[in-house]
């Protein structure tokens, strides 16, 4: 049996598993080719291995040697086919031609058949293994014979899962009602609930639950939730969104997008923490990108090499308040220049800190490699963007006509 490394953090143990357990099957043997084969809803027979032709099965020739008459004598005997009916042949040159024709058709097509069992066998290994890895022990012995395949495992499986199905649209709408009562009471926090937030909308939406599915409904109970930290966003999205509401057409992960957006133009200092953590780090400590060429650093390095507990005179020296305000402000000063820099280093556009706007291939679609995937997320975000900001637009026009320009000349 095939070995496989379980990347799956999914663990059937119960009925209660089954619903996360079930997709997660499901994906996997898709990606295999196989669940058309488990499907209960289809009745494909499991495949079985493929046997080889039998040679014996094949006509045998017989030879008989006849003698031409005296003009052709020069020309010797000549040898008639015929076949060969109380023996069978052992190897193909046994065999009359058209024994022969049939056998290699037969052999050309049991190859094939034998390829593609042969990697089914592989698939079907790989996914029992990770079958084996993801249940508990208990439902191994009960769920899971050896002797059994992928299709009865399944069934098995989801006989015992479908006690707990007639309880997911309620237990979903429960755990939905807890996220939203969950949102954080500050900003700090936000983006992670957004993440959750999402998941649970998922989930609802899968099962059913009515409160998910209607966005009249879940878009209120939103802005509701976030109104205390997000006034202006709330406020705004819901006149903005008003006619996508009432048609039924928004959707909330392009929602989740707008309101992380949001968050990151509002939150700087997040979004600088994150942008320091991509720089390498020096002796356990990480490098601060704002560190380098900055004079304000070097001062307070020259201050703080101080032994602690010692000073320079035997009393305190007139204009220390004054010089330790100063520390204060420069302290300040380079903080902000921080949280500047790191937001400058941010796409206006798709918010990412790896590139500037001029690079974006979502504002600049035309640039983008043939390789390039867009994230469809982001390009909603993208395009919320532009749409609501302006200056943004306008920057985007500006650059547009000079990438144009500078394309023009060097065709000329």
């Amino acid at each position: 049996m095939a070995t496989v490394p379980t990347t799956s953090a999914v663990i059937y143990s119960g009925p209660k598993d089954w619903d996360k357990f079930k997709d997660e099957f499901k994906t996997r043997a898709k990606g295999y080719d196989l669940w058309e084969y488990i499907d209960p809803d289809k009745n494909l027979p499991w495949p079985i291995k493929p046997t080889p032709p039998d040679i014996t099965s094949y006509p045998k020739r017989r030879l008989r040697q006849s003698t031409r008459g005296a003009s052709s004598s020069s020309e010797g005997t000549m040898q008639i086919e015929e076949v060969d009916r109380t023996g069978h042949p052992t190897n193909t040159l046994e065999m009359t031609t058209e024994g022969r024709q049939a056998y290699n058709q037969d052999f050309t097509t049991y190859t094939y058949l034998d390829r593609e069992y042969k990697t089914f066998r592989k698939n079907s290994n790989e996914l029992m293994k990770w079958v084996l890895d993801s249940v508990s022990p208990s439902i191994k012995q009960t769920c899971l014979s050896p002797d059994d395949d992928l299709k009865s495992w399944y069934a098995k499986l989801q006989k015992a899962g479908k006690v707990y199905d007639s309880r997911l649209l309620m237990n979903t709408k429960r755990e939905y009602e807890e996220r939203l009562k969950q949102a954080p009471k500050a900003a700090k926090k936000l983006d992670e609930w957004i993440a959750r937030w999402q998941e649970i909308m998922a989930q609802g939406q899968r099962h059913g639950v009515p409160e998910t599915i209607m966005p009249v409904i879940w878009t209120n109970q939103l802005c509701t939730a976030v109104a205390p930290i997000m006034p202006s966003w709330s406020s705004s999205f819901m006149l903005l969104k008003r006619d996508e509401i009432e048609k039924g057409t928004i959707n909330y992960l392009e929602v989740g997008a707008s309101l992380l957006d949001h968050w990151t133009m509002t939150n700087p200092q997040q979004s600088a923490r994150n942008v320091k953590a991509a720089f390498p780090t020096f002796h356990g400590a990480p490098a601060d990108p704002s560190s380098q060429d900055d004079p304000d650093q070097e001062e307070t390095k020259d201050t703080n090499n101080q032994p602690r507990g010692r000073t320079s005179g035997r009393g305190p020296k007139r204009g220390s308040r004054r010089g330790s305000q100063a520390d204060r402000n420069s302290s300040s000063n380079k903080r902000k220049r921080q949280e500047s820099d790191a937001q400058g280093t941010r796409c206006k556009a798709c918010l990412n800190p790896g590139h500037k706007l001029p690079q974006c291939y979502y504002a600049f679609p035309n640039k983008a490699p043939a390789e390039f995937k867009p994230n469809e997320g982001v390009s909603a975000l993208v395009q919320d963007r532009i749409a609501s900001d302006q200056s943004l637009k306008e920057e985007i026009g500006r650059l547009s006509k000079t990438m144009e320009r500078l394309t023009t000349q060097e065709t000329d």
